[in-house]
Parts: C-alpha cells; structure tokens; sequence
C-alpha cells in the first residue's frame, strides 16, 4: 500500500487548471480548517453542522460559500 503525504497551503484555487495548479492548492475544501503552518499545514474535518437561522439574510437563495474558524475568540465567521 502506497501512502501519499500532501502538503497545503490553505489555498483555494478556482483559477488555474488542474494541469497547472501548484501542489500546495486545492480546488474545494467543504467542512475543513487547515492547521498548522504555511508549508507544512493539515486539514481537518470540522465536527458536526446545524441549520442556523438569520432573519437578518435577504430573501430568496442564500449560500454559503466557506467560513472561517476564529480559534482566539471561538467563533465562526460565514461568507454568504
């Protein structure tokens, strides 16, 4: 069994084509917070998800297009 060690960087890249993108980019990363440092970072599985209301959206289809984990102050920040 051959066992493939991939190094990230945290960087989404919808640009480039799979033929050209550099090593340390991903193209999608749902539900996961990199850790670690630039260069030598790891992914990992965020536990759990729950429908959160917010009266405060605009009516008609919201998505949610990633999200950000404030380790310091515990908090999530949404990007809709």
């Amino acid at each position: 069994m051959k066992i493939e060690r991939k190094m990230f960087s945290g960087v989404m890249n919808l640009d480039d084509p799979n033929e050209s993108m550099p090593g340390t980019h991903h193209r999608e990363a749902f539900n996961v917070l990199f850790k670690g440092n630039p260069g030598d970072m790891r992914i990992e599985n965020i536990k759990g998800n729950r429908s959160v209301n917010n009266a405060g959206l605009q009516a008609g289809t919201n998505v949610c297009i990633g999200s950000y984990y404030d380790e310091l102050k515990q908090r999530v920040f949404y990007f809709v």
